[in-house]
């Protein structure tokens, strides 16, 4: 499904923009093959086909954009094996220690090689989701991880020429309001249900234990008996508006998005005859209506 994770960014100015000058500014950074002297190639793709052609797919005043990255997975320890090789042979040779700038040039003529003789085959691709809504001055992006958010920022930034944005963050320690969750369920916010599984940790040092609670009643004596040792929470399963299903994370990112019944029953109704851009139509357009509605939803919870 379309956003299974999301990282949402706050763009902390005004941001006017719309499709056709967002996609004239795109273009010009579209996703060329990568070709044998090069280690890695990124640019925008079509979010649906994935291929390189319209670079942003427009839904309800929110643009989705997609950027692939192709990278040749050389290992660091397979350069340096070599490099290390070919310095003692240098060595050897001289008769002496080979200088900084001669095991310098090695390195770059061991990675060159390797890059060059790199076999097309194995090379290693990724995409990266993102969608924009510049009337909520929110950005979206399909994953968790922060160097995959500063990698498709970063492109954008390129393209557009500015993206002003800064990560969410929460007027209160997200940890102590999941927390107070599991003690006292009349502090749940109205748009939450708890769901069956949680993950504790023990902040009192770096080292502390972490327990991860699967398929459990988090109003039982087990979880209590967890907090009352001076554990909290660092992620907790929920459902939210009777439409979604996911877990929060201490750092406000969520993970492990779902569908519930009567979502799956409306993309099975406006999916109409099934095909792929039907399909994805309806995806996107629950995507974009319901992260537009849980980001500043979020933040409240955490206010």
């Amino acid at each position: 499904m379309l956003f299974g994770k999301v990282k949402f960014y706050k763009i902390n100015k005004d941001f006017p923009i719309d499709e056709q000058s967002l996609t004239n500014s795109l273009s010009k950074y579209l996703f060329q093959k990568i070709d044998r002297t090069q280690i890695s190639t990124q640019g925008f793709v079509n979010p649906f086909s994935q291929y390189a052609d319209k670079p942003v797919y427009g839904m309800s005043g929110a643009f989705m954009v997609c950027l692939r990255e192709d990278s040749k997975p050389i290992p660091a320890s397979a350069i340096k094996r070599k490099t290390n090789f070919r310095v003692r042979d240098l060595e050897k040779k001289k008769g002496e220690k080979a200088t900084k700038e001669e095991k310098d040039d090695i390195k770059e003529q061991v990675t060159s090689e390797m890059v060059s003789q790199f076999p097309l085959d194995f090379v290693k691709t990724k995409h990266v989701n993102a969608i924009i809504f510049p009337k909520n001055n929110l950005l979206a992006i399909d994953t968790t991880s922060s160097k995959d958010c500063e990698l498709i920022m970063a492109m954008l930034r390129t393209a557009i020429g500015t993206l002003p944005v800064i990560e969410f963050e929460a007027d209160s320690m997200p940890t102590m309001v999941m927390t107070e969750w599991l003690r006292d369920s009349s502090s749940v916010p109205d748009s939450l249900e708890l769901g069956h599984e949680c993950q504790l940790k023990d902040e009192s040092d770096e080292k502390g234990a972490v327990v991860a609670c699967k398929n459990q009643e988090l109003a039982s004596d087990e979880i209590e008996a967890h907090l009352d040792a001076g554990k909290v929470v660092s992620m907790v399963a929920v459902e939210w508006n009777d439409s979604l299903r996911f877990k929060i994370k201490d750092d406000l990112t969520i993970v492990g998005v779902s569908y519930t019944d009567f979502l799956k029953e409306r993309l099975k109704d406006d999916s109409g005859e099934g095909k792929a851009p039907e399909k994805f139509d309806a995806e996107l357009a629950i995507a974009v209506e319901n992260l537009r509605m849980l980001a500043p939803n979020i933040l409240e919870m955490f206010s």
